[in-house]
């Protein structure tokens, strides 16, 4: 066992101590700590308790001490744009205030009495969000004045908790470019900027890069966690860490952070600060090695986290991912309206979105999540839309890193709404960007090409194509079978008993068959009956047989793709009785490493959906066809 790395990451909700090892060629990660987290109502202010989190933080290490597995190297990754400031003594003046206060409302009229917001975009290059470091500077300048005049140093988040450990300052440049202060040809602060908003620029560290050591433990800490250990700056932003997890070389490729926020974008040498790019609300983020993220910030899974908070029912992701899935409802909302950064209620914003815009109001969770899941999948599909347009390349996979992707029906959503392959994985994109900077700056890897070869080694990446996932992952099938049939006489029987055609019977009776398809491939068709009671298989929409359900179609073999078995459950509610009315049928496709089918190695659930209302019928079970 080589030497360990240890990613403190830190996100809105809770913060976790990852710690990473090589182990045959692999990257190998275990959590060790796992902390909450959340902004406090402080007499009307939201505000981070910072002292807290870095109780906690040192926790985590005492707990390395604990388990024998003491860290050569750490770093600390949080969100962007928050800060403390420090006045002579090192003492934080004023509240740690959270991005979501609304006390920048207003403050970017401010800023733009001093610069116009087209002049600083193009200094800058980033997207203008209202929380960004330039607002909330100026919150304090209109408020608190003096804290900037006492200021000596102004820190990022995760730059503070360096400074706690080490004793030593230093900005580190990912997490800098997310405040709007920062020039992108240079690299460094915008001084000119700073002085022409009349901050105080003593205040500002020179601009350090990821993998800059900012110094080991000082001696108080060693004796409170019970070693001492080097600190490396990572992408102290996390999305700049969690970039440098996706798993592909391709300097094309399309990416999604996917977590409390949803970053959607690509990775370029030079910044974009083109009026145009302004307009379309791209931001350029740095990133590890010059590297610049030129994407758009998205509302993300924020919007479900607090629907779950707001249900009484005790209900996982997956569970109110499963009960979206299920829903027929359309509406939309615009993901990126200001009314869902902070409401008192998101259900109710949601509602309030619909109520107005004239769309079918979401009542229950599993509603309320269908619209905020296809939202969040639309706007992604409007996003690439946006980068191809600007610049004028296609693409053909977008890559989802972070919790996200384990989202698996947004992921569907999401190649449904973009047309393009998705690559899900790994969930820990971020903790694990953090670590490869950590193993570059100890030589584990020459560069990150290398690195992010290591990571889609190491890592489970689900694959997701418009329809679901299952198209690429067909081995084998086996299982039962179920007729659908409705008051018009179209019938639809699914079957799944390794059939080289796919077979519709009707009772015991086979009506009919297609070609056999592809081998190695699942594949989806429509089946109506036509006045003489034959049936047809119905390719496209326009045609005078329209189909009457969705139907999966199955290849039977062994060893076509990635020489992996697939089996195929088509289910529907226990509760469910002969003769009722469905609208859709579940079919939970799970992909196995061996033939007998015990090995399983990635599961995915897709939503059958009905284009007329079918009955039940459970008395009939289909004969795998023999010619």
């Amino acid at each position: 066992m080589g030497n360990y790395y240890l990613a403190v990451d830190i996100g809105a909700s809770s913060g976790r101590h990852m710690l990473a090892s090589m182990e045959d060629g692999k990257m190998k990660l275990e959590e060790v700590y796992r902390f909450p987290n959340g902004m406090d109502n402080k007499n009307g202010t939201l505000c981070w308790d910072v002292d807290r989190l870095f109780t906690e933080i040192k926790n985590g290490l005492k707990k390395c001490k604990e388990l024998g597995k003491i860290p050569a190297t750490m770093g600390i990754d949080t969100w962007g744009v928050d800060y403390v400031l420090l006045d002579e003594k090192n003492q934080i003046l004023g509240d740690t205030v959270g991005y979501r206060d609304s006390r920048t409302n207003g403050m970017d009229e401010k800023v733009y009495e001093k610069i116009s917001l087209s002049a600083l975009y193009e200094r800058t290059g980033i997207q203008k969000q209202i929380f960004n470091t330039i607002y909330q500077l100026m919150a304090v300048k209109e408020t608190h004045p003096e804290y900037l005049e006492q200021a000596k140093a102004i820190l990022m988040i995760p730059d503070y908790f360096h400074f706690l450990l080490t004793g030593v300052k230093k900005n580190e440049y990912t997490n800098a470019t997310t405040g709007q202060l920062v020039n992108p040809t240079t690299n460094d602060w915008d001084y000119e900027l700073i002085d022409m908003l009349g901050y105080n620029k003593e205040m500002f560290q020179p601009v350090s890069m990821p993998g800059t050591v900012v110094g080991e433990f000082t001696q108080d800490i060693q004796n409170e966690v019970g070693f001492n250990c080097k600190v490396v700056l990572p992408a102290t932003h996390d999305t700049g860490s969690a970039v440098l997890a996706v798993p592909t070389n391709d300097d094309n490729a399309i990416y999604i952070s996917s977590g409390t926020w949803s970053l959607m974008g690509i990775e370029r040498k030079e910044a974009d600060c083109s009026l145009r790019s302004m307009q379309a609300n791209f931001t350029n983020e740095g990133g590890y090695d010059h590297r610049f993220r030129y994407l758009k910030n998205i509302m993300g899974l924020w919007m479900i986290q607090s629907v779950k908070k707001e249900f009484t029912e005790d209900l996982s992701f997956a569970e109110i991912c499963e009960r979206a899935s299920k829903e027929t409802i359309t509406s939309l909302v615009d993901c990126n309206d200001d009314c869902f950064l902070a409401p008192k209620s998101m259900i109710e914003a949601v509602k309030k979105f619909c109520r107005d815009s004239k769309q079918q109001v979401p009542e229950t969770v599993g509603e309320i999540a269908a619209v905020i899941y296809n939202s969040l999948a639309k706007c992604y599909g409007d996003t690439i839309e946006e980068i191809e347009a600007l610049t004028g390349k296609k693409y053909t996979t977008i890559y989802v890193v972070g919790g996200g992707a384990n989202a698996g029906y947004l992921n569907e959503l999401t190649a449904k709404y973009t047309g393009k392959k998705v690559s899900a994985g790994p969930s820990e994109a971020t903790a694990i960007g953090n670590i490869v900077v950590q193993m570059l700056h100890d030589g584990v890897f020459k560069d990150l090409p290398e690195a992010r070869t290591c990571v889609g080694k190491s890592f489970d990446v689900k694959i997701y194509e418009n329809g679901g996932n299952i198209a690429e992952t067909a081995g084998k099938s086996s299982g039962n079978a179920i007729e659908f049939m409705n008051s018009m006489g179209y019938v639809v029987l699914l079957t799944t008993d390794g059939c080289d055609t796919t077979t519709l019977y009707v009772k015991d009776t086979k009506l009919g068959e297609q070609d056999p398809v592809e081998k190695g491939r699942l594949l989806t068709r429509y089946y109506s009956r036509k006045p003489d009671k034959t049936y047809t298989y119905v390719k496209a929409e326009g045609t005078s047989d329209q189909p009457v359900a969705r139907a999966m179609a199955e290849a039977f073999g062994t060893g076509f793709y990635m020489k992996n078995y697939l089996n195929v459950v088509y289910s529907v509610p226990d509760t469910t009785a002969d003769g009722v009315t469905v609208k859709a049928v579940t079919a939970t496709a799970t992909l196995y490493s061996d033939e007998a089918c015990t090995n399983a190695i990635a599961s995915d659930t897709e939503i059958l959906d009905f284009r007329y209302d079918v009955k039940y019928n459970t008395g009939l079970t289909a004969v795998r066809s023999t010619n």
